[in-house]
């Protein structure tokens, strides 16, 4: 007997045909009958304490499983999550928000709960910062419209948001027709020919300065490691990678200069950029992070900079052009060349840990190195952390987390739940400040819930050692919670406490010997102690400097090339 298909059954079909399968989220009234059809899919649901934080691990888990999903109920719950899905569009991470609504047949008078005064609230507020968003009518097409949503965030890895009325949910529908693909993002032929054209010209004209290859976050959205390593290869150039990007290409290769982020770094990548004939940035979104703030100044005349969707040769523009088409061109058509610098000095050996001696942060990552293997999954929250583990040294394997442009403290706890459910094999092991922590803390239940080992350092410094870095005040003080205590409350094993080196390396052990397990650590230093890369941060943004030279993925205003933009160009 044929099988009968509701809306909400066949959007939890695809979504499983999309490769999603845990969906994080909280109940509510209007998205009940999607929960109950997940219950009868492979779908696992994965009830988060919050919104927010279901948005955050759907984020998480996008990152490491290539797309993730959330479903929350009207208003109340959509916008609670729309801060994460906003982090998730602004670093063009595949999540899809399904969010609940009244039914969408008329009906009587009478003051709606979850409203705000305005039907189309949520939908609106949505499409400030979702490109792909729908909001579902009727049953009869409602499967193309789920599949065109579905099929467009695969294929630009970009979120989606699909508005799912309670009595469209129930109704019955026509049943799923073939596979779900990406929506395919064929390149512009004449576009693609000329930006390989120029990117080469610009390549041999750069000589015996030679080519550095900046690799940003969209190799890792993209697949696309094992292209660009053919490419650095190809032109024997060196590479670096920015703070978003950190690990996308392996820092083992002998390439590797080392971190972008201009003069709040070392000088070697500094100079790597610097002095190059020709910077080739990939895939990266140059942020004003990505750039050290205003301290890279990369000289438009040597750039060749390609993002998702468009190539920036000098000062022209060729729209139209796909990332993984460009590289695999360019890859083709450079010109042959020779590495000729050295490669990354190794990492510096440790000096063991000595008895008593009060932890400070450069201590703490230089010995936290140790429980960084291969198969780990790093999550560095907004703040020092993220600038700290940029710095660390990780093992070829090693996946590395961060929300290093959009910034929203508090998201790695609850993405290290959503990365921990996207592959069991690897152990997530966060980094937080004890601010961040403290918006989001209460996913350590989560993971106890459903067992998932992961380590969480908390680095304790009683404040936002950011906020005092860049402006010093009161307001960045915060109320010293018992943070090694609270895993015990969520019923967990009690976390460790190291205030020194010693019991920093027990911690360790512990963090090593118990891979299954949540290990909370509760690591004490002083409420100045930042890093190098942090003061120096502070000081540029104190001075009024921080500002970022370019901006719109590589290619800000100028000429362009391409089918939509030849007038503008003057082709």
């Amino acid at each position: 007997m044929a099988r009968s298909w509701t809306v909400a059954a066949y959007l939890a079909r695809r979504l499983e045909q999309a490769g999603v399968g845990h969906v994080f989220g909280v109940p509510g009234d209007f998205c009940l009958p999607f929960f109950d059809a997940m219950g009868s899919s492979a779908l696992e649901v994965v009830v988060t304490c919050n919104e927010l934080n279901a948005g955050y691990a759907a984020d998480g888990y996008a990152r490491v499983n290539g797309i993730g999903a959330l479903a929350v109920t009207w208003n109340v719950g959509g916008l609670s999550a729309l801060n994460a899905v906003a982090g998730s569009s602004a670093e063009r991470v595949p999540v899809v928000a399904v969010c609940g609504a009244p039914p969408a047949a008329k009906r009587p008078g009478g003051v709606l709960h979850h409203t705000v005064g305005v039907r189309d609230a949520q939908a609106r507020a949505y499409r400030g910062v979702v490109r792909n968003a729908v909001r579902l009518g009727d049953a009869g097409s409602a499967p193309s419209f789920i599949d065109a949503a579905l099929a467009r965030c695969l294929g630009d890895r970009r979120p989606a948001f699909i508005e799912l009325p309670v009595d469209v949910s129930r109704a019955a529908c026509a049943a799923p027709q073939g596979p779900l693909a990406p929506a395919p993002f064929v390149s512009d032929p004449v576009a693609l020919d000329a930006a390989v054209t120029h990117a080469v010209r610009k390549i041999r004209k750069a000589g015996g300065d030679g080519v550095t290859v900046l690799a940003g976050v969209e190799i890792a959205r993209f697949g696309l490691a094992h292209e660009v390593l053919g490419l650095v290869d190809r032109l024997g150039a060196s590479f670096v990678t920015t703070v978003h990007a950190k690990a996308v290409l392996p820092e083992s290769h002998s390439g590797f200069a080392g971190l972008c982020i201009g003069a709040l770094g070392d000088e070697r990548p500094r100079e790597a950029v610097d002095g190059a004939g020709a910077v080739l940035a990939l895939g990266s979104l140059l942020t004003d992070l990505d750039l050290g703030l205003d301290t890279a100044r990369i000289d438009p005349r040597r750039l060749v900079a390609a993002a998702h969707d468009r190539v920036r040769v000098g000062r022209r523009v060729y729209r139209g052009v796909t990332l993984p088409d460009f590289v695999a061109r360019l890859r083709e058509a450079a010109p042959a060349g020779r590495r000729t610098a050295a490669a990354g000095p190794a990492a510096a050996a440790v000096a063991p840990a000595r008895p008593g001696v009060p932890l400070t942060s450069r201590r703490f990552y230089e010995l936290a190195r140790s429980v960084i293997g291969p198969a780990s999954v790093v999550l560095a929250d907004v703040g020092d952390a993220v600038l700290s583990v940029a710095g660390m040294p990780v093992p070829a394997g090693a996946t590395v987390l961060c929300q290093a442009f959009y910034a929203s403290i508090g998201w790695s706890v609850p993405a290290t739940v959503g990365a921990a459910f996207a592959d069991p094999t690897r152990r997530p092991l966060a980094f937080v400040g004890d601010g961040a922590f403290q918006m989001t803390a209460q996913e350590l239940s989560t993971l106890l819930r459903h067992g998932r080992g992961a380590a969480v350092f908390v680095l304790d410094n009683r404040g936002y050692l950011m906020e005092r870095t860049l402006h010093e005040g009161p307001f960045n003080d915060l109320h010293p919670w018992r943070y090694a205590e609270l895993a015990g409350v969520f019923g967990g094993q009690p976390g460790l406490v190291a205030a020194s080196e010693d019991e920093l390396v027990a911690a360790l052990a512990r963090v090593s010997t118990h891979p299954r397990e949540l290990t909370l650590v509760q690591v004490k230093l002083g409420p100045r102690d930042a890093s190098d890369t942090l003061r120096r941060f502070g000081e540029v943004v104190r001075a009024g400097r921080g500002a970022v030279t370019l901006s719109d993925g590589g290619a800000p205003d100028g000429p362009t090339h391409g089918p939509r933009a030849a007038q503008e160009a003057g082709a």
